[in-house]
């Protein structure tokens, strides 16, 4: 590479346009990255003692078709461009602020500097049209705000949020309220000096762009990654593939205005899925091992296949109750809460989508995933072997016969890591205190037993859960237990047999069971356990004390529904 020391309004002078690949990431400084620049500017202009202040670097390829002497210098910006952006949207600025502040027409043409000529000299190249006109040419939504602002400065409808009007707007406001001399604000830009770096063919511009460490915003993983992959290809190649796989995974993962955090969560769990192991969170270098094994793939295979994999995560993501029978079972398994096991969603939904298991088998395997997190979370086994059974689960769907497969990893599956069988989940539930360990496992077990073979679903969400014995025992309620009121309040406050769902937590109180059987509102509204719309505190009804016996007798009930609702596996 060749590398000079320049100044910044001598290198930005040019007749040339400095060209971002679709590949770069989007515009993305912040305010204060913009502050800091523009404090930098005026500090650096203040100070006669210094005669420069280094911005860093920009790097750059020249693009084959603008050798030639006719045609426009186009530079691929490799390194640089957040920096470039920032200090044209700060020309920009000042051209409107030089305006605002000096409104005589005589006195404007006579300024020292002649700011009319600003745009014309750094911002666009007067005597080319389309989008040659603009010496810089940003990634796709960037550039269209970039063209929208030099326009009128007024953001259109169609342009929800941008980081281009938002820091111009920003700045604009930070010129007016430091309220400096426009002539200042300049001669501090032009003592601004940087690295002018440019690539020659031989140079690997992918191996640049990784090891380059520039001032600014870090590069995250889904920089990195979709520079990479795009870098591999020609320029032709890398406008289509972004345009046809790239941008619209970034649409869906939100991923427009730069924010990245929805990417790396997927991106980790695609490398897992394909890899069939855990991947650790600094999975960059993994993923360029992945990508040069799978040769047959090529860089369009791969491309390919991430975005299809980004449409399974959004639709496991997205999953409702309210979609088709396999996105209610995904839902289902969503809702425990399990989320390691998304990377065999994911192979689940790309075997599915390749016709390699029916629908049938698919929503038989996600049934029998809800089933095993459950009945664990009913039985309140540590959730320390969760990762090693995701992988052997996802591992297991690598096998021809998925469900066959599925079925019998469970049964490899160590004591700790079990799914607990009927037994253990009925004998448990009588005494576990699970209200203690989790409330809100609590309200879903509640929630999907209230709910189970309803055709019209109750919205329990609405609902809190009861103690039907009181947390704090009246000697109403110390008399009716017995003299072992102690034992019996303190073994089975918490358990499932004495809690259930209600809207009248506090008009129910600490009163009797009898009392709370025919309850009323301050207007007389039946509100007790009789009158009640809940399917599971039905049973309260047919008793006329509460006690360690009623209490037992009604966990089994719900043990006994529950071991309905997510049934321990037939063998295969």
């Amino acid at each position: 590479m060749k590398a000079i020391d320049t100044e910044f309004t001598k290198f930005l002078g040019v007749e040339a346009q400095f060209f971002v690949p679709i590949y770069q990431r989007k515009y993305s400084w912040n305010r204060d990255n913009c502050l800091k620049l523009v404090d930098d500017i005026l500090d650096v202009a203040k100070d006669k003692n210094r005669p420069c202040h280094f911005i860093g670097s920009v790097i750059y390829l020249a693009k084959q078709d603008a050798m030639h002497a006719s045609a426009i210098k186009e530079y691929l910006v490799i390194d640089g461009q957040q920096r470039l952006t920032t200090l044209s949207i700060v020309l920009l600025a000042l051209t409107d602020y030089t305006r605002l502040k000096i409104t005589d027409d005589e006195e404007y043409k006579k300024a020292s500097t002649n700011f009319k000529k600003l745009s014309r000299r750094y911002l666009i190249n007067e005597d080319e049209s389309g989008d040659t006109y603009y010496k810089l040419r940003l990634n796709e939504e960037d550039f269209y705000a970039w063209k929208k602002l030099l326009e009128n400065r007024t953001k259109p409808d169609d342009i929800k949020y941008s980081r281009i009007f938002e820091n111009y707007r920003f700045i604009y406001k930070m010129l007016c309220d430091k309220d400096s001399d426009p002539q200042l604000i300049y001669d501090g830009i032009k003592k601004l000096r940087l690295i002018d770096t440019y690539l020659i063919p031989e140079d690997n511009a992918q191996l640049v762009f990784e090891t380059v460490n520039s001032t600014g915003l870090p590069l995250s993983t889904a920089d990195k990654i979709r520079n990479f992959v795009l870098m591999t290809v020609d320029p032709t190649s890398q406008a289509r593939l972004y345009a046809d796989y790239w941008h619209p995974m970034e649409k869906d993962l939100g991923m427009e205005f730069g924010g990245t955090s929805n990417f790396t969560s997927f991106f980790n769990y695609y490398m897992t899925a394909v890899l069939q192991r855990q991947v650790s969170s600094d999975y960059y270098d993994v993923f360029k091992k992945y990508f040069y094994d799978q040769k047959s793939l090529g860089t369009e295979g791969i491309v390919k296949q991430i975005r299809q994999y980004s449409k399974y995560y959004t639709d496991w993501i997205a999953a409702s109750n309210k979609g088709d029978r396999l996105h209610q079972a995904m839902f289902r398994v969503k809702n425990t809460g399990q989320l390691k096991i998304t990377p065999a969603i994911l192979k689940l939904l790309s075997d599915r989508n390749d016709g390699l298991i029916s629908d049938n088998d698919a929503v038989e395997i996600l049934t029998i995933m809800e089933s095993y997190w459950m009945r664990r979370a009913v039985c309140a086994l540590p959730t320390n072997t969760a990762g090693p059974v995701c992988i052997s689960m996802l591992k297991s769907l690598y096998n021809e016969d998925q469900l066959s497969s599925f079925k019998k990893n469970l049964s490899t599956l160590t004591y700790a890591q079990r799914m607990p069988n009927d037994d253990e989940v009925i004998q448990t539930l009588k005494t576990l205190k699970i209200y203690s360990i989790s409330s809100n496992r609590t309200k879903t077990i509640l929630d999907t037993l209230e709910n189970y073979k309803r055709k019209e679903y109750v919205p329990t969400k609405e609902y809190t859960i009861e103690h039907i014995m009181p947390q704090t025992l009246s000697d109403e309620w110390k008399k009716e237990l017995g003299t072992d009121w102690e034992r019996i309040h303190e073994m089975y406050l918490h358990t499932m047999g004495n809690l259930t769902l209600t809207g009248y937590n506090s008009e129910y109180q600490n009163k009797r069971f009898t009392d709370k059987q025919d309850c009323v509102d301050k207007d007389g509204n039946k509100i007790g356990y009789r009158h009640t719309p809940i399917k599971i505190s039905s049973y309260l009804t047919s008793v006329s004390k509460w006690g360690e016996n009623e209490i037992l007798s009604r966990a089994e009930l719900l043990a006994k529904e529950l071991i309905q609702i997510w049934k321990y596996p037939k063998r295969g």
